[in-house]
């Protein structure tokens, strides 16, 4: 091989080293990105079932509150129906 033919060659093998060399960095700084971006992913993961959870308590803290008027109701209404009854038992039983 003449001298000519080697300097091209090492040149370009220069040239191509420093292309792979950009190539390897822009690699690194996208894998450092993609790993940050990999734990910001498993940090909203876990802070969204913490959420879940404390939507699922607060759910059945609503579901307890609005069952008490219910409670209330249904016991008002026994008692009123009893109450009834019990006028109309006695009424006969005094009349009867």
């Amino acid at each position: 091989m003449a001298d000519g033919n080697i300097e091209i060659m090492v040149h370009e093998h220069d040239v191509a080293l420093k292309s792979h060399e950009a190539r390897i960095k822009d690699l690194e700084l996208d894998r450092t990105a993609l790993n940050k971006m990999a734990t910001s992913i498993a940090v909203m993961a876990e802070k969204q079932n913490s959420l879940i959870t404390k939507v699922d308590a607060l759910n059945n803290k609503v579901d307890i509150l609005e069952a008490k008027p219910a409670k209330r109701w249904d016991t008002l209404i026994t008692a009123l129906i009893s109450s009834i009854i019990g006028i109309i038992v006695g009424w006969m039983l005094t009349n009867g």
